[in-house]
């Protein structure tokens, strides 16, 4: 039976009620059994890159070397991502916080489940099932090689792609969002997505492009805009994913086709960010431009997943390394 979907509305009455429930405590250490961890839902309602890079291979370890039933709840069209989980729940649009998620929306989350033991992450929560301990919970350091963490695999999702080329093709991730309270710094503008084009077109490959237009309220507020329309799509050789995004508002039938279509790239080209880490999970080769940014986040991807991440901070170096690259694969 689904899991019942809590209100979008949250409010301070559901964390209120579930302090006043006997030995509630939101922020509290966990030690638990297999038996017992059976018995509560594992729930993310943060950041998706916390999810994906902290939260899931800890999540994955369990299933693997501990005899639980796992419960999981998520955020909608996340199935795809839970492909381990025993039973998976998706809960409402208009929960989802900021990193880890906050207390208030996990407390209105357990309390439309009738106030079931839930499971959930928080930076200095330690978090332990049948012996097992989640360490991995800063994301900008190296990930311990002694911490229960399984890499995740999407690699059987290859779905047919909407695009059909007689070539290889790359994909081209792009944003364009305000970055630490900022304007957008790390983003492909008009003028590079063209020479991009050009480039990978000259060599023999093919260009998805893929920028999905997220609106946020900073953007909104603080006007960004970003002109790269026409530039994939009616040109030979390429494909604007945005036109898939229009055709569904299915978020998990877009992120299968997000998979699948990185899972048959000859590599990835993106700017800092979440758009580097499915890539890199789906074992693709990533050339990345960074102008600000931790770098360790995408060298410990690189090692993790077995994939070559190489950083640039402008688009000329990028090309004239990619030139170097390409060129000796072909002698």
């Amino acid at each position: 039976m689904p899991l019942p979907s809590p209100p979008n509305g949250l409010t301070q009455v559901a964390l209120r009620a579930l302090r006043r429930l006997r030995g509630y405590n939101p922020a509290a250490d966990l030690d638990l059994t297999a038996r017992e961890a059976s018995e509560r839902v594992f729930c993310f309602a943060g950041e998706f890159g916390y999810e994906l890079i902290s939260w899931l291979p800890y999540l994955l370890d369990l299933k693997r070397h501990v005899d639980l039933r796992l419960v999981t709840y998520g955020r909608p069209g996340f199935k795809v991502f839970y492909n381990f989980s025993d039973e998976h729940h998706e809960f409402g649009v208009g929960v989802v916080g900021n990193m880890w998620g906050d207390l208030a929306t996990y407390a209105a989350l357990q309390a439309s489940l009738g106030a079931r033991p839930f499971v959930f992450p928080r930076a200095k929560r330690n978090i332990r099932v049948a012996g097992r301990s989640w360490r991995t919970r800063d994301i900008h350091k190296e990930i311990p090689n002694d911490a229960y963490y399984e890499p995740l695999d999407y690699s059987s999702i290859r779905l047919p792609t909407p695009f059909r080329f007689e070539r290889p093709f790359v994909v081209l991730n792009n944003k364009f969002t305000a970055e630490w309270g900022g304007p957008p710094t790390n983003f492909f503008s008009r003028e590079e997505l063209i020479a991009l084009r050009e480039f990978l077109i000259g060599r023999g490959y093919a260009v998805v492009y893929n920028h999905f237009r997220e609106k946020t309220r900073t953007n909104k507020e603080l006007g960004f805009d970003l002109d790269d329309s026409g530039i994939f799509g009616a040109i030979e050789y390429t494909y604007d994913l945005s036109d898939e995004y229009r055709r569904t508002n299915d978020i998990g039938e877009r992120n299968r086709m997000q998979l699948s279509i990185y899972n048959q790239a000859a590599f990835v080209v993106a700017p800092q960010g979440g758009s580097c880490y499915l890539p890199a999970i789906c074992r693709r080769d990533l050339v990345m431009l960074m102008r600000i940014g931790d770098y360790i986040d995408y060298r410990e991807l690189g090692r993790v997943y077995g994939v070559q991440v190489d950083v640039f901070y402008e688009v000329p170096h990028m090309l004239a390394w990619l030139a170097q690259r390409l060129d000796a694969r072909r002698a």
